[in-house]
């Protein structure tokens, strides 16, 4: 079994409301109400176990006050290793609202402290002594407060003299931080593409980003919509079915991006295993939990992905 490394330093604690219908400036009364630990570093772990036995995953965190332990708590008891880097401020919480009527989503999430100087030299310098052991790592979600960008240089930095495949998950990055990966997987939403490579052609953006910056490959969501993958192979067009029911988006990118680097690692080529991806993506929404899916939904929606493919290396 392969071994993944999760860089999530901002994790959370979360609480979901759900409505049958969510009218703002009334009083709306929850049908159902669950907390528990949640992030980007985490929700990619949780899908990793809802894939199955591909790979497993350690999570590498920043932790604080009764939240973190929250959070410890309840990875513990789910039997998942994580290692966590205490820090002097408390893990934020989320409150989301859910809304099945329309299937609409609304996120309100508390701001938190910062990673101190030593507590960043703390985590990278557990990044350094445990990289060794693992076969990729994956870089998940923003960083705690005014934490500086320069965080993730570091661990970037660290994750490739360690030659390990890399998945680079997160929405904040500057562009600098892009041209410090070499030869990583950036999976992002259309949305984020646009801000980093703004283009009329979905293709011309992830070209540009793929050429300035020497990427192995650029996975792109577009929620229900298209999806797209541009690899050494050319590029590649996922068409999604229409999903019976909609329970809620939550985790599907985290589960999208779980998947990927999971099938990655174990030798799958790049567009077979984001086809997967998709598939875990969206069978996420057949659930109310985060990352939370079957593997048997998965596999069903994967035989009805369609994918077309513009095989040309150099001028797709």
């Amino acid at each position: 079994m392969k071994k993944i490394l999760i860089l999530g330093p901002n994790p959370v604690w979360q609480k979901t409301m759900i409505f049958d219908r969510f009218a703002p400036y009334r009083v709306n009364r929850a049908q159902k109400v669950f907390a528990f630990a949640s992030g980007k570093g985490i929700n990619f772990n949780r899908a990793l176990l809802s894939y199955g036995a591909q790979a497993r995953g350690t999570i590498l965190q920043f932790l604080g006050g009764d939240t973190g332990r929250l959070v410890a708590a309840e990875l513990d008891a789910a039997g998942v290793t994580h290692w966590d880097v205490p820090v002097q401020f408390d893990t934020r919480t989320s409150n989301t609202v859910l809304s099945l009527a329309d299937q609409s989503m609304t996120e309100l999430i508390e701001p938190n402290g910062s990673a101190s100087d030593e507590e960043q030299s703390f985590y990278w310098d557990l990044l350094q002594q445990k990289i060794g052991d693992f076969d990729g790592a994956a870089v998940c979600g923003t960083l705690p407060g005014k934490t500086p960008e320069t965080f993730y240089e570091k661990a970037i930095e660290i994750i490739r003299e360690a030659k390990k495949t890399l998945l680079l998950d997160t929405a904040v990055a500057p562009l600098r931080l892009f041209a410090s990966t070499k030869r990583a997987v950036l999976k992002i939403n259309r949305e984020e593409l646009m801000q980093f490579a703004p283009s009329e052609s979905i293709i011309k953006s992830m070209k540009t980003l793929r050429s300035r910056f020497d990427l192995a490959v650029v996975a792109i969501t577009d929620g229900p919509g298209m999806a797209s993958l541009l690899a050494d192979d050319g590029f590649h067009e996922f068409h999604l079915p229409v999903l019976p029911k909609v329970v809620s988006p939550l985790g599907s990118g985290d589960s999208a991006s779980a998947v990927l680097l999971a099938e990655l690692v174990a030798g799958t080529a790049p567009a077979a295993a984001f086809r997967k991806a998709l598939a875990a993506a969206s069978a996420n929404c057949l659930t109310d939990r985060c990352a939370v899916f079957s593997r048997r939904d998965a596999d069903a929606i994967e035989a009805q992905i369609e994918m077309v493919t513009i095989k040309e290396s150099k001028g797709v």
